[in-house]
């Protein structure tokens, strides 16, 4: 008696532990060390660089201050629209870990395959599938956790880096799960909690996606909530299915009221248009080809492709076969997989006339250009609920243990086949950030004061070296502006002339163009050179050769040699981000005028990165040596006029407060934000709110 007693407890304390979160977690951990490999995870146009050493300037100012030095001194910027990407990037360095990104690679993709498996588990199979044996049990989280971590790239997306799609796709599972539990859930206070969750995760998520996949990411959520609606009908439903899309637009106001007018400018752009159709047309693809999973179709991987066309194919036949009532759920899912693929095949699936007059006329359809980008990671995300329900639904025919344990063993094989060379890590981008380029940005960031630092040779728009792909990674590592050249990094045209003569003035030695050369750099602040000598493709000897004669003349002085990295340092360099003059700067000539004897440097009080104080100023013009923006105000001033590449403020006051205005506006959109993440909070409270009133009142 008292063993059956013990036995019982057991058994209910072993089903009442969730452990496959757990294995999940477990899991999680393995494969991101697998893929991370000790290195940082950075590729192409990933646009932060988590590495031991690396400088947080950039988000900071960028969060907290409105201001973007990337494009170089590009200035006034909203950085709403990136608030919670680059916030996770920032709160993640914060962790005193070498590698802070495994953390936060582990945390969103817990969130994300968590909620994968609450879906499927609470409410597609139910639980009693997941809990009648641990064996099963694990081995269906493990189905679970690997379907949903291998397949949101490589098949679906187009580049192995950290981007925004790639958060995204993890946090869209729990706004699913909370849709699909709204719908699901009859008592009304229960309904307007679960509101106030998907309010808080849209933000979020529409946070994230901004223009670049908002409508996907709207898309998605529109068809997924009728879909539901029609599994779980009823008059008040209809009311909740029209909400979840009109709240999730209300949610993003915050940062689309500031976007619009960008947008709206860029699409109406016919050069913009012109090269997105290219993009459009370039990666259309067969529409079976997507369907069956083989947008990226390569021999090299045949194996693994027929293998997952055999996966793919399971939900769909499954879908004829009678009984189970789990397989219901299918339907809205494998809907879902049907429209997506066929967004995703552009102009060659059945739709395609439709799809490539909607491109053609309406606007906003401009951003499925990328068709990888716009559509891989839903496809991907589609794909990770259809594979383990239909495996798991297709194991409950099965009556027999034993067998249905081999079953269950030989699709995770498959998984792991179909994909295994994303589970091994071989297509991600990881890179060992070498102890000369670590050197480099150390010594750079050690050293004091507000200046600027010129990087050659000229990165276009991606730097190539043996260790690494990508925007130059001196931008994210270094915590002051970087001026590294290349179609991202122009704010303004004057800028784009600036660097390729600095750059030729450096390339070629020529004695008498030093005075023009001293003359660029001092107008951008720029106080040290770098050399990055890994950079291929270029003849870094000629560059190497022209430095030390300019060291000869006494322009320049090497200050550090961490080969191939060199640091050169102007010499007599005292310019300043504020420079001040009497003389009339349209007679300014930067070839035959000493401009460090008409421009002089200026003291200033930094209140924060974007208000200034200047006092006791003796000058008609002043000069701020940032990229030329209205947004820049100075009080007192009589006009704002653009030099060169940067601001000019004619004044006849001697007191002058120089303010980024994007500052401001964004305070007010971090204003809006709270407001509505407050309402999302009192929602989700309201059940728990209506117990204690109900309870006070029975006092």
């Amino acid at each position: 008696m008292i063993r059956s007693l013990q036995e019982r407890s057991m058994l209910l304390t072993r089903k009442s532990i969730p452990y496959e979160y757990f294995v999940l977690l477990g899991y999680i951990i393995l494969q991101t060390v697998i893929w991370l490999k000790l290195n940082a995870w950075y590729w192409g146009d990933q646009n932060f660089a988590l590495a031991p050493d690396f400088s947080t300037t950039i988000y900071r100012n960028y969060i907290f201050y409105g201001l973007d030095n990337y494009p170089f001194l590009a200035g006034p910027t909203l950085a709403i629209p990136q608030l919670w990407y680059y916030g996770l990037i920032l709160l993640t360095y914060q962790l005193p870990f070498p590698f802070s990104q495994y953390v936060l690679v582990i945390f969103i993709f817990y969130i994300g395959a968590s909620y994968i498996l609450k879906i499927i588990k609470n409410i597609i199979v139910g639980s009693s599938n997941f809990e009648e044996n641990a064996f099963r049990r694990v081995i269906f989280t493990l189905v679970i956790g690997v379907a949903y971590m291998t397949n949101w790239d490589v098949y679906y997306s187009n580049g192995p880096g950290l981007y925004e799609q790639l958060f995204v796709y993890c946090l869209m599972p729990p706004l699913m799960y909370y849709i699909i539990k709204l719908l699901k859930n009859e008592e009304v206070l229960r309904k307007l909690s679960y509101l106030g969750v998907i309010i808080l995760l849209s933000s979020v998520i529409g946070g994230i996606a901004t223009t670049y996949l908002i409508g996907e990411t709207f898309g998605l959520i529109i068809l997924l909530t009728i879909g539901y609606y029609f599994l779980y009908r009823n008059k008040i439903n209809i009311i909740f299915t029209v909400a979840v899309p009109i709240l999730f637009l209300l949610s993003n106001v915050y940062w689309i009221n500031i976007s619009l007018p960008v947008i709206i400018s860029t699409v109406n752009q016919q050069s913009f248009l012109k090269v997105s159709y290219q993009f459009f047309v370039g990666n259309a693809r067969p529409w079976v080809y997507v369907f069956l999973g083989l947008y990226s179709y390569s021999s090299k991987y045949i194996i693994n492709m027929i293998i997952l066309v055999i996966l793919i194919s399971i939900p769909f036949l499954l879908m004829n076969i009678k009984g189970q009532d789990g397989k219901r759920h299918l339907i809205p899912w494998a809907i879902l997989y049907f429209i997506v693929s066929t967004f995703y095949a552009g102009i060659d699936s059945p739709f395609g006339s439709v799809y490539n007059y909607l491109f053609l006329n309406v606007p906003y359809f401009v951003e499925f250009r990328t068709l990888t980008v716009a559509f891989g990671w839903i496809q991907g995300l589609i794909f990770s609920v259809l594979i383990p329900v239909s495996i798991i639904t297709l194991s409950s025919y099965i009556k027999r243990a034993h067998l249905k344990e081999v079953l269950l063993l030989v699709f995770l094989s498959l998984i792991l086949l179909s994909s295994y060379q994303i589970v091994e890590g071989t297509v991600w981008s990881t890179i060992t950030v070498p102890h000369y380029f670590t050197k480099t940005i150390t010594y750079l960031n050690s050293i004091e004061g507000n200046f600027n630092v010129l990087a050659i040779p000229e990165t276009h728009l991606w730097m190539y070296t043996k260790w690494y792909t990508g925007v130059n990674l001196l931008v994210w590592g270094s915590n002051k502006p970087v001026f590294e050249g290349g179609g991202y990094d122009y704010a303004n045209p004057e800028l784009n002339e600036i660097y390729h003569e600095l750059s030729n003035y450096l390339y070629s030695y020529n004695r008498s163009a030093e005075l023009p050369l001293y003359n660029l750099l001092y107008l951008t602040n720029i106080r040290y050179i770098v050399l990055q000598g890994d950079a291929l493709n270029y003849n870094i000897t000629n560059y190497i050769h022209t430095l030390q004669q300019y060291q000869k003349d006494g322009l320049l002085r090497l200050v550090a040699n961490f080969s191939p990295y060199y640091i050169y340092e102007v010499n007599n360099m005292n310019s300043s981000l504020f420079l001040g003059t009497n003389y009339n700067l349209s007679n300014l000539n930067v070839y035959t005028q000493n401009v460090s004897e008409l421009l002089k440097p200026i003291s200033y009080k930094e209140i924060n990165p974007s208000i200034y104080e200047l006092a006791n100023v003796k000058y008609r013009y002043i000069v701020l040596t940032y990229a030329y923006n209205p947004s820049w105000i100075a009080d007192n001033m009589t006009s704002h006029l653009q030099f060169l590449y940067a601001n000019a403020f004619e004044t006849k006051s001697n007191y002058i407060k120089i303010t980024n205005s994007a500052y401001y506006y964004q305070l007010e959109g971090y204003v809006l934000l709270a407001t509505t993440l407050l309402i999302a909070v009192i929602m989700i409270l309201i059940p728990i709110l209506a117990r204690a009133i109900k309870r006070l009142l029975t006092i």
